[in-house]
């Protein structure tokens, strides 16, 4: 595992501190080998973990943004949006979920007007927005090891995610032994090592500074917390698991959901109906449903499906959870 830092980053950056990332010895193109020898597999990031200054960091990312999809290279923008007003107290709940979600251009090139694909998921029993940032990255290398089985000409795959600390726990959980892996860290290693392992694929986990206009992590950034917004009680079960878990919505309803119509409650259908169109972006985690598909959906029949078991109103459902987003 390489892991390139940054040793004088600007103070608008944070998560550099850890120990893991100290370089030995200092050199001046910030960047150090780590060669931790572990007994399995499964306990080596076996990719790339980096952290560039700010504006070296943008770079990349901008690129990728803009960039036509290619046979060659994935590149994924992973972002999170955790309960504001419940920062740090707990975990998230059905009631008031986290969100994950991942952007990337798959190859081939299916609309070159709209070349984005996506994969968004509500996420329980999540303690925190870095244990729901980690959680993102590992959908993406995740998707990344499902797509590959489609590309077998890929030979990188770029994971952009705007929380330095995603970096620092892999980087921190290098050597370490199976059961004392955190379940997320291990999905990582296990994702990084398949794409490494069976197909030679390179693989880097990277630091895209957020909220600074780069088209990619916008993208992920308001589904991450659009996905927050909608109540979907066929997909998200109502008990708490015991471990983060996370439920992915499909395309299809989110469409659905973004019209108005169902899957959604009444208290939140006025919050949301009135926000801007522009700033929810399309979802294609699959693209059968075209405008046709979609208002065949909306019958009756299918209402009734929805509804079969339960009341309309969610007596759980607290407006409040949804005024603060991180």
């Amino acid at each position: 595992m390489e892991v390139h830092e940054n040793i004088a980053q600007p103070s608008s950056s944070i998560g550099l501190e850890s120990p893991t990332l100290t370089p030995n010895p200092p050199v001046q193109d910030h960047t150090t080998t780590s060669t931790g020898t572990t007994a399995s597999p499964s306990l080596t990031f076996k990719g790339d973990l980096i952290i560039l200054p700010n504006h070296l960091a943008r770079i990349s990312p901008t690129c990728a943004s803009i960039a036509d999809p290619s046979q060659h290279t994935l590149h994924f923008f992973a972002d999170a949006s955790f309960p504001g007003h419940n920062w740090n107290k707990g975990p998230s709940t059905p009631s008031a979920p986290a969100g994950a979600a991942v952007f990337w251009k798959p190859w081939p090139c299916i609309d070159p007007a709209d070349p984005w694909h996506s994969r968004a998921f509500q996420i329980l029993a999540c303690h925190n927005s870095r244990q729901a940032e980690l959680f993102a990255v590992v959908a993406a290398l995740e998707t990344a090891t499902l797509l590959a089985h489609l590309m077998p000409d890929l030979r990188w795959v770029t994971v952009f995610s705007d929380c330095q600390d995603v970096m620092n726990t892999l980087a921190a959980a290098e050597g370490s032994y199976p059961s004392a892996l955190d379940p997320l860290v291990k999905r990582a290693f296990e994702a990084c090592g398949s794409l490494r392992d069976t197909r030679d694929i390179r693989v880097a986990v990277c630091w895209c500074p957020g909220h600074v206009g780069i088209l990619g992590n916008e993208k992920a950034d308001e589904l991450s917390k659009e996905i927050r917004r909608y109540n979907f009680r066929h997909l998200v079960p109502e008990e708490q698991p015991t471990r983060v878990s996370g439920y992915e919505g499909p395309f299809k309803y989110l469409e659905r959901a973004r019209r108005g119509h169902w899957w959604k409650d009444e208290a939140d259908f006025e919050w949301t109906a009135n926000m801007p169109r522009k700033r929810f972006y399309p979802v294609a985690a699959s693209r059968e449903c075209d405008e046709e598909a979609c208002e065949e959906a909306d019958d009756e029949e299918a209402y009734d499906e929805a509804y079969a078991d339960e009341d309309y109103d969610d007596e759980t459902y607290d407006a409040e959870n949804y005024d603060y987003e991180d």
